[in-house]
């Protein structure tokens, strides 16, 4: 298996560390991780699977345009995951404003990639009245653009720098609780299927990293995060199925048996 990680199994990894795991990659795949020489630790994504008409109407042309305005930038350090989120029921931004506030939004990182020039960034594109309560836990670069788009900017090792485009989403608009359900459902039978001939050599976790939610409770109440929680079915080989924010490693929630509350940060 490759040793090179992904922005989700870094922030998996970054999970299991904070949790106080002592973290391996291991020669064989499956597992992604061992943690604690008897955890096998497997990693997937959470994003839509089917997606509406009108949705996919609205990604693909929206895409296209950032993908098109990214690629002649390239920062001065590392690569970067670009994330692009708007409402589509609101329509598409105007396609000059939109290029133009992309590229005044990235050019710093151009000519420059420090604290300095990331903090600047950050001060200048937040959206205060949104994101008030998220201000000292956000990892990732999240601009607010004039233009409605926001965009979510990771940095991951690389020896060639660029702008890479990321998922597009219409962000907290979306149905969270049936999108989530339907993700986890999905991504624990791959999994399941993915390590059956392994079941014996660990105890299994899996880190599902939320592309879809973002924020653990941010569109759900406490009761709908409960429900969505128990009525994911968590069976053998699975041990625990934890969700961490694709934000950051400290907001996560884990599925649960119908006896126990939802364990959420």
């Amino acid at each position: 298996m490759s040793n090179r990680l992904n922005c989700d199994e870094i922030l998996a990894r970054k999970w299991l560390e904070s949790q106080g795991h002592c973290v391996r990659r291991p020669c064989q795949d499956p597992p992604d991780f061992v943690a604690d020489g008897t955890l096998g630790v497997e990693v997937r994504r959470l994003n839509c699977q089917v997606k509406g008409q009108g949705e996919e109407e609205f990604e693909q042309p929206l895409g296209r345009l950032i993908k098109a305005t990214i690629k002649g930038m390239t920062p001065k350090r590392g690569t970067w995951i670009v994330y692009g989120e708007f409402p589509y029921a609101e329509g598409l931004p105007d396609a000059k404003e939109a290029k133009k506030g992309i590229q005044q939004a990235l050019l710093p990182l151009t000519e420059r990639v420090d604290g300095e020039v990331l903090d600047e960034l950050r001060s200048r594109y937040l959206n205060r009245c949104e994101h008030s309560h998220e201000l000292d836990l956000l990892e990732e670069l999240h601009l607010c653009l004039p233009c409605g788009i926001h965009l979510d900017l990771v940095e991951v090792e690389s020896s060639s720098p660029g702008f890479k485009l990321g998922n597009i989403s219409q962000g907290k608009g979306i149905l969270l609780e049936a999108g989530l359900k339907k993700s986890m459902e999905f991504a624990i039978e791959v999994k399941t299927t993915k390590i059956k001939d392994r079941e014996q050599d660990y105890e299994w976790w899996l880190v599902l990293v939320d592309h879809i939610g973002v924020v653990p409770g941010s569109g759900l109440s406490g009761t709908e995060l409960a429900d969505l929680c128990r009525g994911v079915r968590v069976t053998a080989p699975w041990s625990r199925v934890v969700i961490v924010s694709r934000r950051t490693p400290e907001w996560w929630y884990e599925l649960c048996p119908d006896d126990e509350v939802p364990r959420k940060v």
